[in-house]
């Protein structure tokens, strides 16, 4: 079985730590109250799967993923599945009473993503809460010292469209889940979170700049690893990433990116 790139793991965590932050230490918006079955779709590094478990030790908690949970320390009541969400479910409808997705339907084709959505639905019992954290748009990269950001961003977006996926899917997906007509309710947050090294620029709510920072820097990140490669075949070019690196640290240099949760409880 393949294994989840290691060197993603950090940056994962790393994010997993910020939005808890910003979540005051919480793991969503949603009032849940004592659930016994929670389902981590697309569990990467097993963090937000691995606090649910913590958090309600009485709950059987399945962190589903391509990949292996890596090698660390779990909680009992906490088990991987390997799933393929383009293929079937293995479980029973009304099965779950919490179902969490976190940056995973921004990485699939726009195509497939009210099928999953439909399927995913049919999971959750009665009053049960589906919860949904996707990246949104990300922008004022025409403000930055110099050109690197902007050219760099039209890559990643031409990037994204030509896999087919939609880089903007967390605007639409409002409408998509109240389109089920399965919810009692949907709620949503948008936050805009300021990027910068410049931590006045971010503001002064603690867990709003750890968040802030998480992000910026897991951005870094993923345009230094792989994902550089991919952007390679649209015109990135290692003097291109340079220049998009040093203009990221230069503290007169901010963007702003949007950040969705969703928080919908199935009907009784």
């Amino acid at each position: 079985m393949q294994r989840i790139d290691l060197t993603a793991i950090p940056r994962l965590d790393e994010l997993h730590i910020g939005i808890k932050a910003y979540l005051k230490g919480a793991l969503t918006f949603a009032d849940i109250r004592d659930p016994k079955s929670i389902l981590d779709i697309g569990a990467g590094s097993g963090a937000w799967a691995i606090q649910a478990a913590q958090q309600y030790p009485d709950a059987t908690v399945i962190a589903a993923d391509l990949f292996p949970l890596p090698a660390r320390p779990i909680p009992p009541n906490l088990t991987y599945h390997h799933l393929d969400v383009l293929k079937a479910y293995p479980w029973e409808s009304n099965t779950f009473d919490v179902i969490h997705m976190r940056l995973l339907l921004f990485h699939i084709p726009h195509r497939e993503i009210s099928g999953i959505i439909k399927r995913t639905v049919d999971l959750l019992r009665p009053n049960g809460w589906l919860l949904i954290e996707d990246s949104g748009r990300h922008i004022g990269h025409d403000n930055s010292p110099g050109r690197a950001q902007s050219v760099v961003e039209h890559m990643f977006i031409e990037m994204l469209h030509a896999k087919g996926l939609d880089p903007f899917i967390s605007e639409r997906l409002h409408k998509l889940l109240e389109e089920t007509g399965a919810f009692s309710e949907v709620n949503m947050r948008c936050e805009r979170l300021v990027l910068s090294t410049d931590q006045a620029a971010i503001g002064q709510d603690i867990g709003t700049r750890e968040f802030s920072n998480a992000l910026r820097r897991t951005l870094e990140k993923i345009v230094q690893s792989s994902v550089g490669g991919d952007l390679k075949s649209v015109g990135l070019t290692e003097q291109l990433q340079e220049a998009w690196i040093a203009e990221r640290q230069d503290p007169c240099f901010k963007t702003f990116h949007d950040f969705w949760f969703f928080w919908s409880c199935k009907q009784a």
